[in-house]
């Protein structure tokens, strides 16, 4: 029992903080379904100074969730299905041992994603919420008498402790594997006028899908706004140069490239600027469709963050390249820090 109230403590701290230290670099709202097996722990079901031990055979267990991804940090509440249906005791002889035991959960989850530049994605995660329990338990007895010992209900606090990983098929669509340690306090109710005290914890086992809203949406206006910008004329000079980077297959402005920007303005303002012009470029990875639309949505980018820093819009041109001019040459399909980049070139006088 002490493990569990650890896991409950860690459980409840792990939700409660992570959206304390969220940082928002991908916002977005996701949903999110999985399924899998439930391998229930052996438990105890008390009524006074008796209890047996129920043993319950592995079930099906689901689950759906609503949820928004501020970049690592994800929170989300999530609706869960549990079902076990009993196999033995090993209490007092019961002979031809029946019933189940079922828990539709609603918890609040914290998670933790830890970023590795590839499509795999480790996670880390736990929750807190309410648990509805049904428990059943019936079977025969010496000499043959059948008997309902219990079959009653109740609502009680629920936890969890997570760890799983998920695969980046797209931006928006990840396939996700994970294992829960699932609990509750122990479902109490009255059932044949005598009070029983049913212990509920399950190992579960899932697989399932994650389908992002946010970032398409967002990158949909992006991508609108750079087909709209006019077409760039050769800079002459004299010009300014500034780089930044983006991580892979995003074109969210992270804190460094947020400094370069502001950098770049301050020159921009004080020399009197005419024309700021922002280039785009990918790695190699992806179709050269999906790459130009990519590197657009880098140089838009640029721009919204140039403009914040004072830039007038009517300076500042936009311009995707792709995966053409590359910093660093690749063969197709190769990721490459150095080429997932955006240029600003200021034109001065």
């Amino acid at each position: 029992m002490k493990f569990r109230y650890v896991l409950l403590g860690s459980a409840a701290a792990l939700t409660l903080a992570l959206p304390l230290t969220a940082r928002a670099e991908t916002p977005g709202f996701y949903i999110g379904g999985a399924a899998g097996a439930d391998f229930a722990i052996d438990g105890k079901a008390s009524s006074g100074p008796g209890s047996d031990t129920v043993r319950y055979s592995t079930g099906p267990t689901g689950l759906l969730n609503l949820g928004y991804d501020f970049g690592n940090i994800r929170a989300e509440v999530e609706g869960s299905y549990a079902h076990n249906d009993v196999s033995s005791t090993g209490g007092a002889p019961l002979w031809g041992a029946g019933g189940n035991i079922r828990t539709w959960g609603v918890l609040f989850n914290g998670f933790y994603d830890i970023k590795t530049g590839t499509p795999w994605t480790p996670y880390i995660g736990g929750g807190i919420g309410v648990g509805f329990v049904h428990a059943s338990l019936s079977g025969t007895r010496p000499p043959g008498t059948a008997v309902g010992l219990y079959n009653g209900s109740d609502t009680a606090f629920a936890y969890q402790a997570i760890g799983g990983v998920s695969y980046a098929l797209t931006p928006q669509l990840s396939l996700t594997a994970d294992y829960r340690y699932f609990a509750t306090t122990d479902a109490t109710f009255t059932s044949n006028g005598t009070k029983w005290n049913v212990e509920n914890a399950n190992h579960i086992i899932t697989a399932g899908v994650r389908w992002s809203f946010g970032a398409p949406a967002a990158e949909a206006e992006v991508v609108q706004a750079a087909y709209v910008a006019p077409t760039p004329a050769p800079a002459p000079a004299p010009a300014t140069e500034f780089s930044l980077l983006f991580d892979w297959d995003k074109s969210t402005i992270t804190a460094e490239s947020h400094a370069t920007i502001v950098q770049a303005a301050a020159v921009a303002a004080q020399n009197k600027a005419t024309i700021v012009l922002v280039t785009g470029y990918t790695d190699t990875t992806g179709s050269n469709q999906y790459n130009q639309a990519l590197s657009e949505r880098r140089a838009a980018a640029v721009k919204r963050d140039l403009i914040r820093q004072g830039i007038s819009p009517d300076s500042i041109q936009t311009v995707g390249k792709g995966k053409t001019d590359l910093a660093v040459p690749t063969q197709d399909e190769v990721r490459e820090h150095q080429n997932r980049r955006a240029q600003i070139i200021l034109r001065i006088g």
